[in-house]
């Protein structure tokens, strides 16, 4: 999660400048950097939940469900 979001800043750093929002007052640049890395955040968690789970999952099909341990009566 660490790491998500430290790439997650990095992203926002990047967008921040490029766009050009950083010319405004200090005040208006770190509001633009914390939007920034939020929506980079959010997006990259969207994104792991609603396609590269699920696309793990059923690459990995039936056999992953074998690896979970089994409750035998």
């Amino acid at each position: 999660m660490a790491v998500s979001f430290a790439v997650a800043i990095v992203v926002g750093l990047c967008v921040s400048f490029f766009a050009g929002e950083w010319a405004g007052g200090l005040t208006d640049a770190v509001m633009a950097i914390i939007i920034d890395t939020s929506l980079a955040y959010t997006g990259s968690q969207l994104a792991y939940r609603l396609v590269w789970k699920p696309a793990v999952a059923m690459q990995a099909g039936p056999a992953a469900n074998s690896l979970a341990p089994r409750v035998t009566r």
